[in-house]
Parts: C-alpha cells; sequence; structure tokens
C-alpha cells in the first residue's frame, strides 16, 4: 500500500515537471531579439550602465536565437566582472549572416579568456570571435 502511494505521489511530480519543462521550452522558442534588447536596457538602467545601441538585422529564427543568448550572456558578464558605467552594442545582418560588436569601458578581460558557452554558440552559427582589451575596457566582436 506504501509503495502505491510512493508512486503515485511519483508519477504526479513527474507530470508537474514535464509540464515546467515544457513552459520553459515554449519561453524558449518565443525569444525575441527587439524585447531581449529592450529587457537588457532597462536590467542595466537599473544598475546605472547606460547602454547604446545600434541594430539593424533581420535573422532566421534559429540565428536571432543563438544571438540572443549569446548577447544576455556577454551582458550578463559585464555586470558581474567588468565595472563598466557605459555599454555600446552593434549588431548587423540579415538571414544566416552577422556582425555583434559589444564594447564596455569597464577594467577589461585578458584576450585569452575562454568563454565557453559564447565560443560554443559562436561555433553554432559558422562565426568566429575576438577578445580586445583596450586600455580602458573591453570590445569583443563576433562574426560569421
Amino acid at each position: 500500500e506504501l509503495a502505491k502511494k510512493e508512486l503515485a505521489e511519483i508519477h504526479e511530480l513527474s507530470k508537474v515537471s514535464l509540464f515546467k519543462v515544457r513552459d520553459i521550452i515554449n519561453d524558449i522558442q518565443n525569444i525575441n531579439l527587439e524585447q531581449e534588447l529592450s529587457n537588457l536596457r532597462n536590467i542595466l538602467n537599473k544598475l546605472e550602465i547606460t547602454l547604446e545601441m545600434h541594430v539593424k538585422c533581420d535573422f532566421s529564427p534559429e540565428v536571432e536565437y543563438q544571438i540572443v543568448m549569446i548577447i544576455k550572456e556577454l551582458v550578463n558578464n559585464i555586470i558581474k566582472h567588468s565595472e563598466a558605467r557605459n555599454v555600446i552594442l552593434e549588431l548587423t545582418g540579415e538571414a544566416d549572416l552577422f556582425n555583434l560588436k559589444i564594447f564596455d569601458d569597464g577594467i577589461g578581460m585578458h584576450p585569452d579568456t575562454h568563454l565557453k558557452s559564447i565560443s560554443y554558440r559562436t561555433k553554432q552559427l559558422n562565426g568566429r570571435m575576438v577578445i580586445d582589451k583596450l586600455e580602458k575596457g573591453t570590445v569583443i566582436t563576433i562574426r560569421n
């Protein structure tokens, strides 16, 4: 009897987990570049970090998703590590071709720093990443 009760609880938990996973997948599939850039601007504003954006692009949904995830991680790294007060984001491209450049005026980043998930996503897009440490700040360029 106890085993039946535990199995029923496990079954119920698995159904709840399945619905949560489906919600997460649905959220991921509905990622929109314009909306995500607006969200990032709001987050940076709250942290008193200025964001200047120059965006002119029209990507396929698959490319847009990868680029959104790259930008989110880059901005997250800027917030967590750079001590920057200003960020400039430039993004151009169409279909599967893109050129992304993000500059921050923070403490700088060593060019040999390995950004694993960004590197992985960049490779998925047949792109390459270049990290340039400036006297004040960092420029990361990702393009294909």
